[in-house]
Order: structure tokens, then C-alpha cells, then sequence
């Protein structure tokens, strides 16, 4: 099997345009890619709350594969200016960490427990 040169199989898309003052939640989003075994390890070795929290923008990053944010009308945010911006605002950062962490645990989790 031949796998394409990319170094992440699944991605997510988190709308983030109401936690930003956006009139719609697609008006500002972020693409993650799935963690490697070894990153989601890392992160989930940091616990729960603020260190979970810490553990996962300082890889955040890393797992953007595509944004619509912009410093200007012309200038697209880099992947760190946008985990800069996600980080001063309490909404999107909570939201990130619970909706990203919730999507990239779903196929770990046992039937018997509800999704």
C-alpha cells in the first residue's frame, strides 16, 4: 500500500467565527490534522484543565494545515500568530481543546461508551 507523503491521515475543522465576534461560526475556522501516537501521548500526559490545555497550544502549531485567519486584508496569519490568537480569546481555546480532543479520541473510545 502506498501511503502519500503526508504525515497525517484524518483532519478536522473547527468554526471559530462566534467565539471571535463573527456573524457566522464558518467565518473564521482552522483545519487540524490528526496527532501522531506520540504527540496525543504527550498531550494526554499533560492531565486535564490548564496543563492539557498548555500541552496542546504549544503543539497546536504543528497540527494546522489550513486557516482563514488574516493580519491584514492582504496577510494570512502564520500557524503561530493563529494559536496566538486562539490563546487570548477563552472561548476558542476552551473550544478547541474540548471539541479537537473530543474528535481525535472518537475512534479510541468503547462502544459502550456514548460519543
Amino acid at each position: 500500500m502506498y501511503i502519500r507523503p503526508k504525515n497525517y491521515i484524518k483532519t478536522y475543522r473547527l468554526n471559530l467565527g462566534l467565539e471571535f465576534g463573527a456573524d457566522k461560526p464558518e467565518d473564521a475556522y482552522v483545519v487540524l490534522r490528526e496527532p501522531s501516537i506520540i504527540e496525543l501521548t504527550d498531550i494526554d500526559g499533560a492531565g486535564v484543565g490548564s496543563e492539557a490545555l498548555k500541552a496542546l497550544l504549544k503543539a497546536l502549531p504543528t497540527f494546522i494545515v489550513e486557516h482563514n485567519i488574516f493580519n491584514s486584508e492582504t496577510e494570512q496569519a502564520t500557524a503561530e500568530q493563529v494559536v496566538e490568537f486562539i490563546s487570548s480569546n477563552l472561548a476558542a481555546s476552551a473550544k478547541v481543546l474540548r471539541d479537537y480532543m473530543e474528535k481525535i479520541k472518537t475512534p479510541f473510545r468503547k462502544k459502550s461508551e456514548s460519543k
